[in-house]
């Protein structure tokens, strides 16, 4: 009767008689194979049992369970090649007689590759490719879904700065891994707006892109240096983007505020007042400031008082904080230098300070008294009082009081 040999390995049967079965299995593996189980834990009484892979490629190591000419022995496989190899066995019963091999063809399949990326910020996502065929179930997982998750097609998307592992599984079964490093997003600190003639100095977390570690969207409204340095060009908005050493970038936007503006005259007289108008709002704390009090003040509306001659900047600040300035100019007073009385048949010479205004610079109150000409020659007319102006070049006026004495009325001479 024809014996039927049995090689188990792993948790499979396959008989055969004079068949050959069939084992597959991935690389770097350690397997135990056995026959003639049926007959006893050791095969059959009195057998031996001669035992090779067939194949030049074959690198692995065979040992015998318990020894190698047993019905049992485990090959480590682990340094042969990817590849198709043949096991075979030959028992030598008790009588000196040699049975025919059994075989078992086995495939070594290599395992797969995964390319991509190993790393992305904590906003980001990798896309993984496997070698080969993909598994039909599973072929995707992540081993900390709190980092990062992975769909079917390979993409990891971050959920959290940390490491995860990555496994993938091709339709042999056959495993890979790579483990991915999400990194954390980086912060910046620093003001988010400013006035179109200022700047913001802000600070990104951690180590800074050795190159262009700070940009900004709109160079027109902002630059930003290399340190990260904001510096205002016009009102608007723009995105700085700073990046650190592990390419992982935040944005801020930054808000450029016009500077406001100053209506109103910029020069008045040493007795007068200026109304200044600032654009948009006030602020609710000290608007209006005068850098010398001694020679104009203002009120929180803008009304600027003359004190005495002199230049003084005021500056207007808006409800965002922005400020502009504004010289005043405290044009002195003229003087008058003349006497102040005549008979009703004379004159006086009146001379004023500084440059006479071009236009009437000098004027009466009373021509029926007085008349003044333009070079301040004053020709009573009539006795009485009247005021003399002078106004000067920067407007500026000065009065002088001028009495008119009538001329004595002498009686006829008497004679006899």
């Amino acid at each position: 009767m024809k014996k039927i040999y049995t090689i188990l390995f792993f948790a499979f049967f396959i008989s055969s008689n004079l068949a050959v079965a069939q084992q597959s299995f991935c690389i770097g593996s350690i397997k135990n194979y056995s026959v003639d189980l049926a007959d006893g834990a050791t095969g059959t009484t009195g057998s031996t049992y001669s035992w090779n892979v067939e194949e030049s490629t074959f690198e692995g190591v065979i040992s015998g369970n318990p020894t190698l000419n047993g019905n049992a022995i485990t090959i480590d496989w682990s340094t042969t090649p990817p590849g198709s190899y043949t096991l075979k066995v030959i028992e030598t019963n008790s009588d000196g007689c040699i049975g025919t091999a059994v075989t078992l063809t086995i495939t070594i399949n290599d395992l797969p590759t995964i390319t991509g990326n190993d790393t992305a910020c904590a906003d980001g996502t990798i896309q993984l490719t496997g070698s080969g065929t993909a598994n039909s179930t599973n072929p995707w997982i992540s081993s900390d879904t709190s980092v990062a998750t992975v769909s079917t097609s390979g993409l990891v998307t971050a959920v959290a700065a940390g490491t995860t592992t990555i496994t993938y599984t091709n339709s042999n079964g056959c495993s890979i891994t790579k483990t991915i490093t999400i990194n954390a997003l980086p912060t910046i600190s620093g003001n988010n707006a400013t006035c179109a003639d200022g700047t913001i100095q802000l600070t990104g977390s951690a180590t800074a892109n050795s190159t262009n570690p700070w940009t900004s969207a709109d160079t027109s409204v902002a630059t930003v240096s290399s340190t990260g340095l904001v510096t205002a060009v016009a009102a608007g908005t723009t995105t700085i983007t700073y990046t650190n050493s592990n390419g992982c970038s935040i944005t801020k936007t930054i808000t450029i505020n016009a500077l406001p503006t100053i209506s109103g005259n910029n020069a008045t007289c040493a007795d007068g007042t200026i109304q200044l108008t600032g654009s948009a709002t006030a602020n609710s704390t000290n608007p209006w400031t005068s850098s010398d009090t001694t020679v104009a003040t203002v009120s929180s509306t803008g009304l600027v008082t003359a004190v005495a001659a002199g230049t003084t900047t005021i500056t207007y600040t808006n409800s965002n904080g922005c400020s502009i300035t504004k010289l005043i100019t405290i044009n002195a007073l003229p003087t008058i230098s003349g006497n102040n009385t005549a008979c009703a048949d004379g004159t006086i010479q009146l001379t004023g300070s500084a440059t006479a205004n071009s236009t009437n610079p000098w004027t009466s109150s009373d021509t029926t008294v007085v008349t003044v000409s333009s070079t301040g020659l004053v020709t009573a007319v009539a006795a009485g009082t009247t005021t003399i102006t002078y106004t000067n070049s920067n407007g500026c006026i000065i009065t002088k009081s001028i009495t008119i004495n009538a001329l004595p009325t002498t009686s006829p001479i008497n004679f006899d």
